[in-house]
């Protein structure tokens, strides 16, 4: 879906920027990037995976690209959540306590890359048991390096009192609200 200012802070969107043309396979340079130039495609995607990476992990972005969502999670049961990253390159995966970007920590990561939904590679891509309050609404980023080759971003959830990741479903996501996406945050 293009993103429409009219948009902005509905729930059952994250905010989506791409940026084409950037080599390397790291997210090293991401910060620079992203303050250098805006980005050349933006939209929001509905769940913590983006549309394009189809079963398997094989995407139609190509190669050498860097991609930023960013918005909320809201989650419906107050509990104990664990969160995980998979992804091809690199990519991280960030947190706030509350609705606050300031207040963002990384809670999981992937260097080098995963296997296409592959969330148990590594230690580092699974976060602690972090502790959410319903209806509250939580900050989150999620960056994503694709240098050559195979290309995917997947963040899961495991949900208080289940054992199963499942990717973070649209009923749970929010937008950024515009004065976040035009002021330029």
């Amino acid at each position: 879906l293009r993103y429409h200012p009219a948009l902005a802070g509905y729930r059952g969107y994250l905010y989506h920027e791409v940026w084409m043309n950037v080599s390397g396979s790291n997210l090293s340079s991401a910060a620079s990037v992203m303050a250098a130039r805006p980005p050349n495609d933006v939209r929001l995607i509905t769940s913590s995976q983006a549309p394009w990476f189809i079963d398997g992990g094989t995407g139609v972005l190509g190669d050498n690209y860097l991609e930023r969502t960013r918005g909320y999670i809201v989650p419906d049961v107050t509990g104990g959540y664990r969160f995980s990253i998979a992804g091809d390159d690199d990519c991280e995966l960030w947190l706030s306590t509350n609705d606050s970007p300031g207040r963002a920590t990384r809670i999981a990561r992937v260097t080098g890359w995963t296997g296409f939904q592959a969330f148990d590679s590594r230690a580092e891509q699974t976060s602690g048991t972090i502790n959410l309050e319903a209806g509250q609404s939580y900050y989150v980023q999620i960056l994503h390096k694709e240098g050559g080759g195979g290309d995917h971003c997947s963040v899961s959830w495991i949900r208080p009192g289940t054992s199963n990741r499942v990717i973070i479903p649209s009923a749970n996501l929010r937008c950024l609200p515009v004065n976040f996406i035009e002021g330029g945050l």
